[in-house]
């Protein structure tokens, strides 16, 4: 073979191995280690990244001891406990129900001063105050539980009010709204101790039955019962800092007898009743847009539950059920 002959066979090796490399490179590598053409799971529209914010509501074994609505609760150490409440009669009960997750047991733990539904509780410090509410009227009275959750009374609200919302924002518990007998309440009230309460600002829009939740040191209200009867799709804020209140956003549609729980820093909406129907909708709190995003479904539709939040782990206790009467479900609810 001539010299110039293999000079030519070797320029086009050349060329051959050059191509080759370009379709690698092109074509996004080889099989065997090099990189890989990104695909849809590893971008942001994935199954995964689309669950984010998501809560995952599922139906508890435990039962309460009996059907109720119109309870409320408050968490104590490693429990919660679910206060007062009416039965499927309508009936009031003075009884408290503690939920131990760690024992998967919900029992007959203590008793109120008297049997009541629609109060508000929360916690100052280490103890758990429960606030109005009422059986045939409402009432003023407020109500310590002692260590073995019985009530022993401490103090009265300004007037009787039932309906009402309670949250822990510092040293401080706020109530929101509630009923007086003759309308909605329009006012914030803070105590430190459940004995003395100060009126610090007045709701744009007075409201029952609101669902309440605390993000980064501001309270929020969502939705609740009009006088009218019909229900709001505002969310209304208060700011303890500024004392100013005020409506930061609106949902899709009004909603009354919610329940708000925030759960890892996030809060969530749950439940609820609009124009008289039930709801298993989970929303979450879009605080920048002032706004609600879809984050799920309860496991049926229920309103007017007891709502508390333990070692992370959220839970709404008995309520209305999609057939209109009290169920004796617990639900338990997880980021």
């Amino acid at each position: 073979m001539s010299r110039a002959r293999r000079r030519g066979l070797a320029r086009l090796a050349v060329l051959v191995v050059v191509m080759v490399v370009l379709v690698v490179i092109v074509t996004g590598g080889l099989s065997s280690g090099g990189p890989q053409r990104a695909t849809p799971s590893s971008t942001g529209s994935s199954p995964d990244a689309a669950r984010s914010g998501r809560l995952s509501a599922t139906r508890a074994q435990v039962r309460l001891p009996v059907a109720l609505h119109g309870a409320t609760a408050a968490s104590s150490g490693a429990r919660l406990l679910v206060i007062g409440g009416a039965n499927r009669q309508d009936v009031s009960t003075d009884e408290v129900v503690a939920l131990d997750p760690a024992t998967g047991t919900a029992t007959r733990y203590g008793t109120l001063t008297e049997p009541l539904h629609d109060a508000a509780a929360a916690g100052l410090g280490s103890r758990t105050l429960v606030f109005g509410g009422g059986a045939t009227a409402a009432v003023d009275t407020v109500q310590r539980l002692n260590p073995r959750a019985r009530g022993e009374q401490v103090g009265r609200l300004p007037d009787p009010a039932s309906d009402l919302s309670a949250a822990g924002v510092g040293n401080a518990v706020y109530l929101v709204g509630g009923y007086d007998g003759r309308q909605p309440l329009n006012s914030i009230l803070r105590t430190t101790d459940g004995a003395t309460f100060t009126r610090v600002a007045s709701l744009p829009t007075a409201v029952r039955y609101t669902a309440l939740a605390v993000t980064d040191g501001r309270l929020y209200a969502f939705g609740g019962e009009l006088a009218s009867g019909g229900d709001t799709d505002r969310i209304q804020s208060y700011d303890p800092v500024t004392h100013r209140a005020s409506v930061v956003g609106h949902l899709t549609r009004g909603i009354d007898h919610a329940a708000a729980l925030n759960l890892g820093g996030t809060v969530y909406l749950l439940g609820g009743r609009s124009d008289g129907v039930a709801t298993d909708r989970i929303l979450r709190f879009d605080r920048a847009r002032g706004a609600m995003v879809p984050a799920g479904r309860l496991p049926t539709p229920l309103f007017d539950a007891a709502a508390g939040v333990v070692s992370g782990v959220g839970y709404l206790a008995g309520g209305i059920g999609p057939q209109g009467t009290s169920v004796a479900s617990i639900v338990t609810l997880r980021p």
